[in-house]
C-alpha cells in the first residue's frame, strides 16, 4: 500500500553537554539524515551531520558536538 508521509520537521534545537541536540517527528522503520549549512545565502551546500538513522520510534535526534558554530539543520528522510 502507498502511504504519503510529511517532510520531517524539526520539533527543538537545544544547547546540552555535548554539544547542539536537534530533535525531530519520524516515523519507526523511516531512515533519517540530519544536515548542517553554515551559511544558507552563499549556496554553500547542505553537509550530512553523522550517518543516516533508522528510526524505531516516534522521534528522533542527533547531537552536533560543535557547538559553538553558527549552524542551520534541517531532517531529510532520503
Amino acid at each position: 500500500a502507498f502511504k504519503l508521509r510529511d517532510e520531517p520537521r524539526l520539533v527543538a534545537v537545544s544547547n546540552a553537554a555535548g554539544g547542539i541536540v536537534a530533535a525531530w517527528e519520524s516515523y519507526s522503520g523511516v531512515t533519517y539524515q540530519a544536515q548542517f549549512s553554515t551559511n544558507l545565502l552563499s549556496g554553500g551546500g547542505w553537509i550530512n551531520l553523522g550517518a543516516a538513522q533508522l528510526a524505531t520510534r516516534c522521534a528522533a535526534s542527533v547531537t552536533d558536538p560543535a557547538g559553538d558554530t553558527q549552524r542551520f539543520y534541517r531532517v531529510r528522510s532520503p
